[in-house]
């Protein structure tokens, strides 16, 4: 099954199978990969957020005296300068051409988790139907594991990692971050991020001992959907555990019949309720909309 394009996987089969070690087969391995899937759409639906964190785009329609408005995909990212990535349009007219952004000194859009995607805007807009679009990027994480990659280059003087295939921004790498470098040998070793200076390039300390082209193989912890919410994540490897040990006893959902036997063929069940100590570990992350 193919997961929603605005969800996180938020935990990876190697992982629940630590928890499940006698779960070995094939046809077992597809349906664990299945069920994480499941739950992980489940927690985003529970959440009411959406939890992949990319650039979106959404359109509002503005009250008069209205002035704020909580995107949907949150911690909202910050750019390289530590300014959230949010571009705001604001256009009453009856086709609204969304043709000038709006001056960041116009609106306060606050990063942090705990804002639940709050936009303000303390000297108005302009009401209408879908007078509002925002462009920003949010989400928890990008990936259920910390950032790593295997085709990173480094330079020196300033020392910096730069990886075409990573996304340094959109993956809340910060400074004071580890990066862990295990090849090649002569730069293996621990070093810190001093900056993000895009998506593609760190700069780090200390000196590399020699420059690497393309075969860098690295890895930088804090990342990643389970080093951000572990608790979230141990609540999904709790859940998936229930549901496998209870699968004999769910309920039905469809079945598919084989026209030429006459025996079921395919089998469906309803995702299982939230268990409590689930929700518990989830309620502190569910978006509010007031």
């Amino acid at each position: 099954m193919a997961i929603r394009s605005n969800i996180v996987l938020m935990s990876t089969l190697a992982r629940v199978k630590e928890w499940l070690p006698n779960v070995s087969t094939p046809d077992a391995l597809v349906q664990l990969t299945k069920l994480i899937e499941v739950y992980s759409m489940v927690f985003a639906d529970y959440l009411d957020r959406w939890t992949y964190r990319k650039s979106y785009t959404k359109f509002y329609d503005v009250d008069l005296g209205q002035d704020y408005v909580r995107l949907p995909a949150y911690p909202v990212a910050l750019d390289a300068l530590g300014v959230p990535v949010v571009a705001v349009y604001n256009d009453g007219a009856l086709a609204p051409s969304y043709s000038t952004a709006m001056d960041p000194a116009y609106f306060r859009a606050y990063p942090e988790e705990e804002f639940m995607g709050r936009v303000e805007f303390p000297v108005g807009i302009t009401p209408g139907p879908r007078a509002l679009k925002i462009v920003w990027t949010g989400g928890m994480a990008n990936a259920a594991e910390q950032v790593a990659g295997l085709t990173g280059t480094t330079t020196p003087t300033p020392e910096k990692l730069t990886d075409a295939k990573a996304a340094f921004i959109d993956s809340e790498v910060k400074p004071g971050m580890v990066v862990a470098v295990t090849a090649p040998v002569a730069n293996a070793g621990n070093y810190i991020v001093i900056a993000v200076n895009s998506n593609n390039a760190l700069t780090v300390t200390p000196a590399w001992a020699a420059p690497s082209a393309g075969n860098t193989v690295y890895s930088i912890a804090d990342t990643g959907f389970i080093n951000l919410y572990p608790d979230i994540e141990q609540g999904l490897i709790t859940q998936v555990m229930f549901h496998w040990k209870q699968r004999d006893k769910i309920d039905i959902q469809s079945i598919s019949v084989s026209a030429a036997s006459g025996s079921a063929g395919f089998i469906t069940a309803k995702p299982m309720g939230l268990l409590p100590e689930v929700k518990e570990a989830l309620n502190p992350y569910r978006r509010e909309v007031l």
